[in-house]
């Protein structure tokens, strides 16, 4: 029965609310309340508000509603709920237990409450008592509702709740280790590692070591049977909320391809996992020393958790030891705090706006309570743009409106795969470079900006066959690189902004690997650069943005590149956001305020979020486009696709959708926000001689209406800037 128990109490649900413990404790709904094995239904028939749960159909006595709950060891909680009981046995009695699970697999249960020969009589009675929390290490602490001896009895609860009532502070327990809080707001016990303590080792070896990193010993990590094996601790996180982690770790042996990896492990109720990386170093080597991992994770909303982990990898040679020191895990905050969309609006405002001074003059005899100024803007300045399926593009699909939505509202686009190389030249010697080259003269005569993606892919499974069939000849493999480069920039001279050179050179090092030219890399850059030195040069890749684990190295490899003025002006991220995942502003201002350390510009180049309801999808992509408008860093933003039907991840990420390319509810938020919230439109009636207008950067008209009547003589036109822009204004008959 011990085995049966156990299973069902760690199969609910896992809930923190500041204050109050217990969320949903007035029963309004069955959120955050699971019924292993038995029913849990809503009922009118209730103590307070609208609902209580009904509780039936249980085979065991221990059966009751639970829910996780955070505490603090040595702390004191006061327990209340309202129970009814719905049929009778003789010695019935309610309780309220406590479960809790410790991080050396143990479990104790310890009663709350009990009310002892309970009645149908009784109608609603009152369950109330206390609790203190263990100072023993806890997992996971259960708070549950039994009904005993007899399993048949049903019962109703309602106005459950469990509130602190002790004082002070402490470290905050039910999903963490247990002890006394790390400094700084450190979810982790013991993160310098002065002591084992906190910290497992499942079947690998940990010990001290006097070879730290600070402090007076860090720990060393040996003995591993399987790559992510490592030291580990639970900690308590709160869904949706972001963290940052870090850690610094030292290799004490080499294994080519070696990486390091801060990871996360969320076991959720269901008995499911995810296993985020927080932080990752490729190609590790002892030659580096104490290496720093940092990156942050959002935990998950989507399922209720359990319990959290947070560990330290080295793969794939579990051979290699390493020693780890000054581990970290902090609620995530960026410079100035908790991002708010009213916080992004100052900055947009700051950033992305200037005056526009209206100096106006009447001739004798004109009244200015006549006098409207319009000021209207033409064109936005601030890059928006999409990726283009040029196939769609050029067979002008869906009548033409595919081509027409990109005309109408994209500044800038760039080619989705017509010229990258494996397209240009699938088999050596046959190569199309008209599929991007009409698409691009198509644009460019509606005044679009194109930019170009990409020359050279380093991620193995997207080189061409025939050319990995050149990495025995390295001098040939050059070579036809080199050539590739010179032509590609020679037939799209003039025509493109930008140029992704190596795409996603974090993920993927063919080239380097083959020729055994770690700074082959800088190569290509340098042969673009010299190809066409006009052109924009970029780095691109993922999880930097979207997701954390590559941010550091990131900034690490912009630096290197920067430094070896190979031709390097800004970088791109991706910002491909997971299905179902909200993308936090404070994450994202996080992770981009890092990046920013390069000094270089930041374009976000394959932007898309993924959500099957329209309404979440429009919150989600307002979520990000407001984080990447009010960056300073940020120059320009690309929607990696927009139409359902061209699009890589299907109509869950599209703002318009089927063959009259219909706007969903995505694409009326975001185009409301680029077109209208983002775009200047201001009529004035003259009241004195000077006016001052707050307008967007981009392309602008003045329009001067006297009586009801446009004075076309009077119009003038002027691009706005990051300066202030002043208009001078004679109004006459």
């Amino acid at each position: 029965m011990a085995s049966t128990l156990v299973a069902w109490l760690f199969a609910t649900l896992f809930a923190v609310v500041s204050g109050e413990l217990l969320q949903n404790g007035g029963f309004e709904s069955l959120d955050h309340w699971v019924c292993g094995g038995f029913q849990c239904s809503l009922t009118s028939d209730r103590h307070s508000e609208q609902h209580a749960v009904k509780v039936t159909g249980r085979s065991q006595y221990y059966q009751g509603p639970g829910q996780y709950i955070q505490v603090t060891p040595g702390h004191k909680y006061l327990v209340s709920a309202w129970v009814k009981l719905l049929n009778d046995h003789s010695g019935q009695a309610v309780d309220v237990e406590l479960a809790f699970q410790y991080t050396d697999g143990t479990t104790d249960y310890q009663p709350a409450a009990i009310h002892q020969q309970a009645h149908t009589s009784e109608g609603w009675f009152h369950l109330q008592g206390s609790f203190t929390a263990p100072s023993k290490a806890v997992k996971s602490t259960l708070l549950y509702f039994q009904s005993r001896p007899d399993a048949s009895v049903n019962f109703m609860v309602d106005e459950a709740s469990v509130t602190d009532q002790s004082s002070g502070g402490g470290s905050t327990t039910g999903g963490g280790s247990q002890g006394s809080q790390s400094p700084a707001g450190n979810l982790l016990q013991n993160p310098e590692f002065e002591s084992t303590a906190h910290w497992d080792c499942w079947d690998i070896h940990c010990a001290l070591t006097s070879d730290r990193h600070s402090g007076q010993h860090a720990l060393q990590v040996s003995g591993r049977k399987q790559s992510w094996q490592g030291a580990s601790q639970y900690i308590h996180v709160t869904a949706g909320q972001a963290y940052h982690g870090e850690v610094w770790v030292k290799l004490l042996n080499d294994h080519s391809g070696q990486s390091i990896d801060l990871m996360a492990d969320f076991e959720f109720t269901d008995g499911s996992h995810e296993y985020p990386i927080i932080a990752h170093h490729a190609n590790a080597r002892t030659a580096e020393g104490w290496i720093h991992l940092q990156g942050s994770f959002t935990a998950p909303r989507s399922k209720a958790i359990k319990q959290t982990r947070i560990y330290i990898m080295s793969s794939p040679d579990t051979s290699v030891s390493y020693a780890v020191d000054a581990a970290s895990v902090t609620p995530a905050t960026s410079s100035g705090g908790h991002v708010t969309f009213q916080s992004l609006n100052g900055k947009i405002d700051q950033l992305r706006k200037s005056n526009i001074n209206l100096h106006v003059t009447t001739a004798s005899g004109i009244n200015k309570g006549d006098v409207k100024i319009h000021v209207l803007q033409k064109k936005k300045s601030f890059a928006f743009g999409t990726a283009v399926d040029c196939w769609k593009y050029d067979a002008n699909d869906a009548g033409g409106k595919y081509r027409d939505f990109i005309h109408k509202h994209f500044n800038w686009v760039v080619p989705e795969n017509a010229l990258k190389w494996g397209t240009i030249e699938s088999q050596r010697g046959h190569k199309n470079y008209q599929l991007a080259l009409d698409m691009i003269h198509g644009v460019k005569q509606h005044g679009i900006k194109v930019r170009g993606h990409n020359l050279v892919w380093s991620v193995p499974n997207t080189v061409q066959g025939w050319v990995k069939g050149l990495c025995g000849d390295h001098n040939q493999l050059k070579t036809v690189v080199k050539q590739h480069i010179e032509e590609t920039m020679s037939k799209t001279h003039g025509l493109l902004e930008h140029w992704d050179v190596n795409n996603e050179n974090l993920h993927g090092t063919w080239y380097q690997d083959c020729l055994h030219d770690p700074s082959y890399n800088l190569e290509l850059f340098r042969e673009a650069h010299h190809a066409d030195p006009n052109v924009k040069l970029f780095l691109n890749d993922y999880d930097v943005v979207a997701g954390g684990s590559e941010t550091n190295d990131y900034l690490i490899q912009a630096n290197y590149f920067k430094h070896a003025n190979v031709g390097l002006y800004g970088i791109g991220v991706q910002s491909h956001f997971g299905n179902e995942v909200y993308p936090d502003p404070t994450t994202i201002k996080q992770r981009l305020d890092i990046l920013a350390q390069a000094g270089v510009p930041i374009w976000v180049t394959e932007l898309d979020v993924q959500a099957q309801d329209e309404n979440k999808r429009a919150d989600y992509y307002e979520a990000a486009l407001r984080a990447f408008y009010g960056h300073p860093a940020v120059q320009g933003v690309m929607f990696w696709g927009f139409w359902d039907q061209a699009h890589w991840r299907g109509e869950k990420a599209s703002l318009v959708k089927g063959s009259n390319l219909q706007m969903t509810a995505a694409g009326r938020r975001v185009f409301d926000l680029l077109e209208n919230q983002w775009m200047t439109d201001e009529t004035h009636t003259l009241s004195g001689s000077q006016m001052t207008v707050r307008g967007f950067h981009g392309d602008y008209e003045v329009h001067v209406m006297y009586q009801g009547r446009e004075l076309s003589n009077l119009k003038q036109t002027f691009s706005l800037g990051k300066g202030d822009y002043t208009v001078n204004i004679n109004v006459h008959k």
